[in-house]
């Protein structure tokens, strides 16, 4: 029986080491169990710390000097590891293992090393916690809505009500298949001329409109982002656009967390400004939005650091600092930043993040269990030196991305032919050792490089025949990259 006695390791564990020790020592000599014993200790440290330290949701966090903290005691973990990981090697003391038991060790060095590199989130696990158990995203969206009807309420005499408008005459030098107009409104547009004239001017029922000319494809864009369009005639179009009345910007990543419907400029001005009525009693209104205040209130804010006003705020900013709207919408911003640190357009990157650290960390690991130090470090130098040595002849030979991947290619039959020859041959040489070494850890991006290449191709086909770059199926390459990285992983 093992006669260590680890720190903080009760019997069970203690029996279990034991019983691996004497029933399957490849599988002890992992230490897994104890990695992930260990860790399960350390994230409830953390996370105790993590609870108990003062941390205001509403205030900017401070979750970067935990991350370098808990990333430098990873690091310092990972190195204890590694040191009782070569302590015993089955593989190099001529122990009998077989290709399943290398597979069940890979796993087991990957599940170690991701457990350890999976403390580095703790910290934002933690702040994500603390945020929504203070807050919810359907109260924040209710707020935000609240102060900004109150806020058109109170600040009614301070906020313009005259809409800017914009008087165009649309005109079509050059009509081709890919200009954004409707049959409806290129029948309406009937004036060919090539000449635009800069302005001229168009009366309308008394009233004079300053016209200004853009073609057809101007109109387009315009149009989609219009708050409001009508026809006055002759290719003349009046495009009217609502004044800012939001005292507080949506909160990041709110509207895709909520269910709640967020008002926007022209809902407020239509609820509020347009059919206004005279507040009989100010002072519940007052009262309302100072208590709103006080719910948000954050005494790390500064009104330089977190807000900037819009140019047509900046008129009415004294208005803006009365209600302190400002300082609600940074503590807003802070809190969903907290809420939605693994929001879903973030996950994806921050689990592959996660698992090409550990992957990597796991393949050197694994290498360097399976072969000598002088091929392991050999191959490390020779990977580097190829690296440097075929940037250098691309870059003086104006490679483009298909010269790299025509090197990727090179580099993995090269190599990977030099690997298949150690299954002749009765003892691994030290080129063998390398060969194998740097092959695998070519072999996992084999299918990403081939579909990396063919919608580089795909692109630059679209690029030829002028075909707008909205029509590129990003969804579809994005799922045949996450299904590569899958078959890789697989062919690996």
């Amino acid at each position: 029986m093992s006669n260590s006695k680890r720190p903080f390791s009760p019997g069970f564990i203690n029996r279990f080491d034991d019983k691996l020790l004497k029933n399957s020592p490849e599988t002890w000599s992992a230490r897994t169990h104890w990695v992930l014993y260990y860790a399960l200790l350390f994230f409830s440290l953390v996370a105790f710390f993590s609870f108990i330290v003062p941390d205001d949701p509403r205030s900017n966090s401070d979750i970067a000097s935990w991350v370098v903290f808990v990333v430098l005691i990873a690091i310092v973990g990972l190195v204890v590891w590694i040191i009782y990981l070569l302590r015993f090697n089955v593989f190099k003391r001529f122990g009998y293992t077989t290709p399943l038991a290398r597979l069940k060790t890979w796993c087991l060095y990957f599940i170690s090393v991701g457990t350890i590199v999976f403390i580095t989130y703790v910290p934002a696990i933690v702040v994500n916690l603390r945020a929504d158990l203070k807050f919810s995203d359907d109260e924040i969206a209710n707020d935000y809505n609240a102060v900004n009807t109150l806020f058109c309420q109170l600040a009614y005499d301070s906020l313009p009500h005259q809409w800017t408008e914009d008087t165009l005459r649309v005109v079509v030098p050059h009509f081709n298949s890919a200009t954004e107009v409707s049959s409806e409104e290129a029948a309406i547009i009937a004036s060919t001329e090539v000449v635009m004239p800069a302005y001229d001017s168009i009366v309308v029922e008394g009233q004079t409109y300053t016209i200004r000319t853009i073609d057809t494809s101007e109109f387009a864009s315009k149009k989609t982002y219009a708050d409001s369009i009508r026809y006055l005639g002759d290719s003349v179009w009046v495009f009217a656009e609502c004044p800012g009345y939001l005292a507080i910007t949506v909160p990041n990543n709110l509207e895709e967390n909520t269910s709640v419907h967020l008002l926007t400029d022209m809902e407020l001005y239509r609820n509020v400004i347009k059919n206004y009525a005279p507040i009989q009693d100010k002072s519940k209104l007052i009262n309302e939005m100072q208590r709103l205040r006080a719910k948000y209130k954050n005494d790390s804010y500064y009104n330089s650091y977190d807000y900037t006003y819009t140019m047509e705020q900046t008129r009415y900013k004294s208005v803006y600092e009365i209600y302190h709207t400002s300082e609600i919408s940074s503590s807003m911003d802070n809190i969903c930043d907290r809420k939605h640190i693994f929001n879903d357009s973030d996950l994806e990157w921050q689990f592959r993040v996660w698992f090409y650290i550990t992957f990597f960390i796991t393949l050197l690991v694994f290498n360097f269990r399976h072969s000598t130090p002088r091929a392991f470090f050999l191959s490390l130098l020779t990977s580097i030196l190829l690296s440097i040595l075929t940037g250098l002849i691309l870059a003086f030979s104006g490679g483009s991305e298909n010269s790299i991947f025509s090197s990727y290619f090179f580099y993995f039959m090269l190599f990977g032919l030099m690997a298949i020859g150690v299954i002749q041959s009765q003892t691994r040489s030290v080129i063998n050792g390398i060969a194998i070494n740097i092959f695998s850890w070519l072999i996992y991006f084999l299918p990403l490089v081939i579909t990396t290449m063919y919608y580089n191709g795909l692109r630059n086909d679209y690029n030829e025949m002028n075909i707008p770059y909205q029509s590129f199926d990003t969804d579809a390459m994005e799922r045949a990259i996450f299904y590569s990285e899958i078959i890789g992983l697989i062919l690996f």
